[in-house]
């Protein structure tokens, strides 16, 4: 009887000192108003946001790499332009000393020569130091240390080769490939969809609950000081927003403000680029026509020095002459390195603008 006893009054007096309980929820959404699905696709805009920022940098790094690339073979072909002129007036200074020692030119006519030959030496100088700055500029544009030692492809090309002629795109297509359109639709997609998820909280929510329980004390069974095997429940939770005190109406307005904001801009800057693509387009096409006119002008100018210098050794053509000539023969050579430089320039601007890589 004394253990019948024992038992029963450890049965109603169970060890509640230490209480141990331990409980799993699980929630499964089923309707919440399109919230997630508009915040994945949110993400996903968001990465090729960033993806078309990061081309539209790309764009600009390229063009101006491009542009200190051939900046460097200009002023290389001026260099060798500079190193060509400068010995042509010295050997034609040691020609007009020799005459003044034979008495058939006057001290005049060396000095003009000494003069012209010293303005050549500078030219020759100007232009190696500014193909040294050019260097630096472009290894600085590529990340390479400034005091690199690099040497191009085209920089012994005696002139610039043409362009590829960039083919002709329809605005359409420009539109698409443009970082700049692609993000600013993108933007407006963004804002719309927050919009919409912002208007998912104002909505009723569904979702299947599941939940299970364990505890020790056991409460069932009497209560025993063991682990139970635990309470499975489960059902459907519904959440209706009533009042919200018109703070969701206001952030739904916000944002599609935002958006109409973001179309606006949209349509401003298809504006835009259709302007820099005719723009571009005909500065190509003058630089192109001026490379023509250059290249002609070159031609004349060489003849013109040829047939200058057999008339000074045949003693029928003046010294002054002679130097008129190999001056339009500089400025000529000059120019049509300036034109084929200014073409690919053109060039690489125009490919950026149509969206090019």
């Amino acid at each position: 009887m004394n253990a019948i006893g024992a038992d029963i009054d450890k049965a109603l007096h169970p060890d509640l000192h230490n209480i141990w309980m331990g409980a799993v929820t699980v929630q499964q959404p089923v309707f919440v108003g399109g919230k997630i699905l508009y915040s994945n696709k949110m993400a996903a805009w968001g990465e090729d946001l960033a993806q078309s920022k990061y081309d539209l940098e790309e764009a600009q790094v390229v063009l101006d790499v491009e542009q200190a690339y051939w900046q460097i073979v200009s002023i290389a072909g001026k260099k060798r332009l500079s190193e060509s002129y400068a010995d042509l007036l010295h050997t034609l200074e040691s020609d007009v000393n020799a005459s003044v020692k034979a008495g058939v030119m006057t001290e005049s006519d060396a000095l003009q020569i000494k003069v012209k030959a010293n303005e050549a030496d500078m030219l020759r100088t100007k232009a190696t130091n500014g193909l040294t700055l050019a260097k630096m500029l472009l290894c600085q544009r590529i990340g390479l240390p400034l005091d690199s030692d690099i040497e191009l492809a085209d920089e012994h090309l005696d002139m610039v080769p043409l362009p590829e002629r960039p083919r002709d795109k329809s605005l359409d297509d420009i539109y698409a490939d443009r970082p700049e359109t692609r993000s600013l639709e993108l933007a407006s997609r963004i804002y719309d969809a927050k919009a919409k998820v912002i208007r998912a909280d104002g909505l009723p929510k569904v979702a299947l609950t599941a939940n299970w329980l364990v505890s020790n004390p056991n409460p069932y069974n009497g209560i025993q000081n063991t682990w139970n095997g635990g309470m499975l429940s489960s059902g459907v939770m519904v959440n209706i927003p009533l009042f919200h005190g018109l703070e969701n109406t206001n952030k739904y307005r916000k944002a599609r403000a935002e958006a109409s904001l973001y179309r606006t801009q949209l349509e401003d800057a298809k504006e835009k680029i259709e302007l820099q693509v005719t723009r571009e387009r005909k500065t190509y096409g003058e630089a192109l026509e001026k490379l023509s006119m250059a290249q002609a002008h070159l031609a004349s100018a060489e003849e013109n020095l040829r047939t200058a210098t057999i008339g000074f050794e045949a003693g029928v053509i003046s010294t002054s002459t002679v130097l008129s000539a190999q001056t339009a023969w500089l400025s000529a050579h000059s120019d049509c390195l300036d034109a084929g430089t200014e073409l690919q320039m053109a060039a690489a601007a125009l490919r950026k603008a149509e969206g090019m890589k």
